[in-house]
């Protein structure tokens, strides 16, 4: 087997001695690699390497390497949404995954390679129903499950009277009333928590991203919301104000002809442009 065999050549890159148990050799579609050169080209699955050529894998390195001085010497000045790191001496940004690994340096673009920005937003409608699941879905938005509180309240009291524990579920559910009610005005930008109501149907938000268009085609997506939220609800205000910023912010930097840009207006969903004008008067 070929785990057990000798060394039988040398990598087509730095030279190493390769194809022993200990180092073994990645067939590529004209030559072969050690481990540390996949490594370094980023080449991750195996699956990938019969395709490419030796000279696609001496870039890749190339460019990695050049990424990792670039990011050597980033110092971010801005950071948006906690994760979109900005160097505006060195003109350079890096979107920071936090599900990625920490010690492999993240992609480092420069300004010039964008191209435009735009606000990509997955949605659907979703009817509330009454069971556990659905109501431990919705109980960050609500900012607290009122059928859990009737529940302990039912408990405690039905160890004093029925009629009492009635009278109280007749109180609860008054409460709960004039709670929907008060959803109804905070939807109409009045004070007021959101609630949602059993029975009716919301449009969602389950992913909201900033999508950031390079000039050579590629496209990155940098996510803020990846769960599913009720359009009306207060909570997705602060995920549409970070897209917002980092859309705007892109679109501003990649802008280059006369005027501005058209820029999405903040504390809005569905979004909507405005003038550049607009938006930076106080």
């Amino acid at each position: 087997m070929a785990l057990f065999r000798k060394n039988t050549g040398t990598c087509s890159i730095c030279g190493r001695p390769i194809g022993s148990r200990k180092e073994p050799a990645h067939s590529l579609r004209d030559g072969v690699l050690c481990t540390g050169c996949c490594r370094a080209a980023g080449l991750r699955s195996s699956l990938l390497l019969p395709g490419m050529s030796l000279s696609a894998a001496r870039q890749k390195i190339a460019e990695n390497d050049d990424n990792r001085d670039r990011y050597a010497s980033f110092r971010p000045t801005r950071i948006l949404a906690g994760r979109v790191y900005i160097d505006d001496e060195k003109r350079l940004w890096y979107d920071k995954d936090p599900a990625t690994d920490a010690a492999t340096p993240p992609p480092i673009y420069s300004f010039d390679d964008v191209a435009g920005c735009t606000i990509h937003a997955d949605t659907s409608s979703t009817t509330i129903e009454k069971n556990e699941d659905e109501q431990k879905l919705y109980a960050d938005a609500a900012g607290c499950s009122l059928s859990v509180i009737t529940r302990i309240l039912f408990a405690i009291l039905s160890w004093f009277a029925i009629p009492f524990v009635l009278l109280i579920g007749l109180f609860a559910e008054a409460f709960r009333r004039e709670r929907m009610h008060k959803s109804k005005a905070a939807s109409l930008g009045k004070p007021g928590p959101f609630v949602p109501v059993i029975g009716e149907t919301y449009d969602t938000v389950y992913y909201l991203a900033a999508r950031v268009s390079l000039k050579d085609g590629a496209t990155v997506y940098i996510p803020v919301l990846t769960r599913q939220i009720i359009s009306e609800s207060p909570e997705l205000q602060p995920y549409s104000n970070q897209a917002v910023e980092i859309a705007n912010t892109f679109r501003l930097l990649s802008h280059t002809g006369p005027g501005g840009p058209e820029l999405y207006r903040p504390h809005d969903f569905p979004f909507t442009w405005a003038p550049v004008c607009e938006l930076r008067q106080p």
